[in-house]
């Protein structure tokens, strides 16, 4: 297989060039759930309501729905509800929302979402042994990713901003813990061994630093003066002063945006 350029994987890499096609959970026109001061808990709707139509044009999809409600911000739409087998017409006024610059509109309700099939579930089952190797595999593969990510952005082959803060890290532990608590794990196991590689790299006020330094001393033979010391340390707080700077400068771009 032939390699290809880290600059050229993007979200829609494995679609159209690997022609692979990700499975996702349906999402029906049954709502599971209301927010509280929502335009839809305002207009009566509720949890359990099947949405079967919108300004009398039939719905089949939760996306279809999206769309219609997305590019109608601050209009009335008379939304067709089945509940308990009576259809109800409900008005309701989206509200206004920016995203990316574009008005979309908002009605605060989430879908059902179907599970998965049996025949799209696969189950792995690993001995104890089998458990460690894959977990040392893991890490490895992890630690090689991490300083490979570093390198190219040394290079300027990728862009300082996959570089994230805490703000980020909270975000997406939070997210982790809605999914479940094996996913919360994995991603605490990946951030932990992400900053493990980054603490271990030779620069001063790093382990990584220290531990070059006292290689340095071991073939030396000798101390290294208190020089050396004065020299390296603010040079290490300089570094990490930029880079936590650099982090949350994307934190807040993407907050922003």
């Amino acid at each position: 297989m032939a390699d290809i350029p880290i600059y050229n994987i993007n979200p829609s890499f494995l679609t159209r060039t690997l022609g692979l096609v990700s499975i996702a959970p349906q999402a029906t026109t049954e709502l599971d759930r209301v927010l509280d001061d929502s335009p839809a808990s305002k207009a009566g709707l509720l949890a359990g309501d099947e949405v079967v139509a919108i300004n009398d044009e039939e719905i089949n999809s939760w996306q279809q729905m999206v769309q219609i409600i997305s590019a109608s911000p601050e209009r009335a739409i008379n939304v067709s509800v089945l509940r308990g087998g009576v259809l109800n017409k409900i008005t309701v006024t989206p509200g206004l929302d920016e995203v990316a610059g574009q008005k979309v509109g908002r009605i605060g309700v989430g879908p059902k979402i179907l599970p998965y099939d049996n025949a799209q579930i696969v189950n792995v089952n690993r001995s104890l042994w089998q458990s460690v190797k894959y977990g040392v595999d893991q890490t490895w593969l992890m630690s090689s990713v991490t300083v490979r990510m570093l390198w190219e952005m040394l290079t300027l082959q990728v862009s300082h901003q996959n570089i994230s803060g805490p703000i980020t890290i909270a975000q997406v532990a939070g997210q982790a813990i809605q999914v479940g608590l094996d996913y919360y794990l994995h991603i605490l196991a990946v951030i932990s061994i992400s900053l493990g590689v980054m603490n271990l790299l030779p620069i001063p006020m790093l382990d990584g630093g220290h531990l070059l330094m006292y290689a340095v001393e071991v073939v030396a033979g000798k101390r290294a003066s208190e020089k050396v010391f004065a020299v390296g340390q603010p040079l290490g707080i300089v570094f990490l002063v930029c880079l936590m700077g650099l982090a949350f400068y994307n934190d807040i771009f993407r907050l922003l945006n």
